[in-house]
């Protein structure tokens, strides 16, 4: 869950990428998710859940809903690029609380609908106490980054740009996409994107976790979008934290047969997205077609009995 750059997020960008000598056009400041182009995370969804992406995309009729584990993943980056940060938390005042600390009695009550009303969720809003032990986690996380050579080079080091954004246009099908790294190391040729994830201990369980959730699809396209704006093949390293106690680092990469199987499904995606964008055909199939129907299987053998007075 990104959010909107800063008019002094902008400036320190740009002063980055003139610093690499990087085209200015080739990169976006403007607020992102209402930029044009096709995001990976749109074809992820797009892919996965058809009637999801109609009811948020499309029709609009409600809203992306972000998880915990996503808001905890936001809120690590921001803390690991930017230092300390609330981000989209609310920190409830502690005269809103009762004397121990809890959600309880008129005024919390009064609190909680102003906030709800000013657009929060309940979810986002925090005591005191939970945002500091929720915090360990994140100078945990932070901290270890710094000991970690290779994830401090990509993560935290002088070199690197955060948060560039890219607009390119796809050599098969002519789409224009579009994308946020998280960092990349124009010296380097390096591109690095920071997860945070409860269950990845080791490759084989990075693997499993990266194809469910289509992290393969990522680091193909932003691969692709850095060779053809820059003219250079890139590198792509994902930096894993444990989100829990211990808050291990490891950092991955995926091998030519995991990149060429995201290259062949995104083939696919992206087609079957340009058509239905091109013809109109978000609808459902059910939402085109009257279907014609036959009875069940087992119709037809029931015995009606008809006990005449």
């Amino acid at each position: 869950m990104t959010k909107s750059f800063t008019k002094a997020d902008v400036v320190a960008i740009q002063k980055r990428l003139k610093q690499a000598d990087v085209p200015a056009e080739q990169f976006l400041t403007e607020d992102y998710h209402n930029s044009p182009g096709v995001s990976t995370s749109l074809l992820k969804l797009f892919a996965t859940d058809q009637a999801a992406f109609r009811e948020i995309h499309v029709k609009k009729t409600r809203k992306f809903e972000v998880t915990e584990a996503m808001r905890f993943g936001s809120d690590v980056e921001s803390w690991v690029f930017n230092g300390a940060s609330v981000g989209d938390w609310k920190i409830i005042p502690r005269e809103f609380l009762s004397e121990s600390g809890q959600r309880r009695g008129s005024k919390w009550t009064s609190y909680k609908q102003a906030q709800l009303d000013r657009g929060y969720d309940e979810s986002q809003l925090m005591t005191p106490d939970e945002w500091e032990n929720k915090t360990v986690g994140f100078d945990a996380i932070r901290r270890n980054i710094l000991q970690h050579r290779r994830a401090h080079l990509l993560m935290t080091s002088s070199h690197v740009v955060y948060h560039p954004r890219v607009r390119w246009l796809c050599p098969e099908t002519g789409m224009l996409l579009r994308g946020e790294l998280d960092s990349w190391l124009p010296h380097k040729n390096l591109i690095a994107d920071l997860k945070t994830s409860k269950v990845i201990k080791d490759a084989e369980s990075f693997s499993r976790h990266a194809y469910r959730l289509k992290w393969h699809w990522q680091a193909a396209m932003y691969l692709e979008a850095m060779q053809i704006l820059r003219g250079q093949e890139h590198s792509f390293v994902f930096v894993v934290a444990q989100s829990t106690p211990g808050y291990t680092i490891r950092t991955y990469d995926m091998d030519e047969s995991f990149l060429d199987l995201a290259r062949d499904e995104l083939s696919q995606v992206k087609k079957q997205y340009k058509k239905c964008a091109s013809k109109s055909g978000w609808k459902q199939k059910e939402e085109r077609e009257v279907v014609t129907v036959s009875p069940p299987n087992w119709a037809g053998k029931t015995t009606y009995q008809i006990q005449e007075d």
